[in-house]
């Protein structure tokens, strides 16, 4: 599901995502969706009037940031010290696409580990009452 954030709130003329850079994107989630991670999208504008991406895990964890500025891409995973840029967006995506799938693997079996726990606790708790 790709969403788009609020729109800004400002007068001047804002830039958004493309069609066909959402497309890429979309492609994306829709290949990972297809080795079994489950991934959102959400977008919009910053104050500045540069568009933005991010990757979104189950629990709506960041699992991989873009942004397009100064008609250069950038990737991240944050927190991870892994970021590339580029001119050319698919390319990026290409280059970057390993390093989202790792993240989001790790993302989505933490989420899965963390309710398993989660569902263990609640079961121990209303066994005891």
């Amino acid at each position: 599901m790709i969403r788009n954030a609020s729109p800004t709130r400002w007068s001047r003329s804002v830039s958004d995502w493309t069609i066909v850079e959402l497309a890429v994107f979309d492609h994306v989630r829709q290949s990972l969706k297809l080795q079994g991670i489950n991934v959102d999208l959400e977008h919009g504008v910053t104050d500045e009037g540069d568009p933005w991406l991010i990757f979104c895990a189950d629990a709506c964890d960041v699992i991989c940031h873009f942004a397009k500025i100064g008609g250069r891409y950038i990737a991240c995973v944050p927190f991870c010290g892994r970021g590339m840029t580029g001119v050319i967006l698919s390319e990026l995506v290409t280059d970057f696409f390993p390093h989202l799938r790792d993240t989001a693997t790790t993302a989505t079996s933490a989420a899965l580990v963390d309710k398993v726990v989660r569902g263990d606790e609640m079961m121990r708790r209303s066994s005891n009452d």
